[in-house]
């Protein structure tokens, strides 16, 4: 019996890690989800891990989970009721009651920094160069692209934003 492979929902070209001019890093996946990635943060577990710190100086307090692991639910311990769920497969969610939107991502950590990725958009292909852009945060637009080897760029109804491909 042979594996289907789920054939790519955006153009093959644009799958992979890509930089922005304001030095993000996205990453497009075949299957259309697009994701933001943060810069390495700090971070500290303190009070025998019942407080987590990062690197704004927010403190986050612990409902649940191992105090000697970084997983588990977290609660901002500043009236906002913004609460991280880390699960132990690395992904994340996070909920604040105020927003009609969870946001979902992954993690990578160590004793002291954590990285992560958070899905922003659903992409899929509309025609040869046409691309529909499907902000999670926002509205939908249909974007027109040009790809030059090593950027791309995307012709928002706001601007263009270009990326430069990452050698990975």
């Amino acid at each position: 019996m042979s594996k289907q492979v789920k054939e790519a929902s955006i153009p093959l070209a644009f799958i992979g890690f890509w930089s922005s001019n304001n030095n993000t890093r996205y990453e497009f996946r075949a299957d259309g989800r697009y994701y933001s990635y943060s810069n390495a943060l700090s971070y500290e577990l303190t009070d025998n891990g019942t407080r987590l710190i990062h690197h704004h100086n927010i403190p986050y307090v612990r409902t649940s989970g191992d105090p000697t692991q970084i997983y588990g639910t977290w609660l901002m311990d500043d009236g906002s009721q913004e609460e991280w769920y880390m699960r132990e497969d690395n992904s994340y969610v996070i909920h604040t009651p105020e927003d009609p939107i969870d946001y979902i991502g992954g993690f990578s950590f160590d004793e002291t920094t954590i990285t992560t990725h958070e899905l922003r958009a659903f992409i899929s292909s509309i025609n040869a160069n046409t691309i529909r852009f499907s902000n999670i945060f926002a509205d939908t637009y249909d974007v027109t692209y040009t790809l030059t080897e090593p950027e791309l760029t995307l012709h928002f109804p706001q601007g263009d934003v270009v990326y430069t491909r990452e050698n990975i």
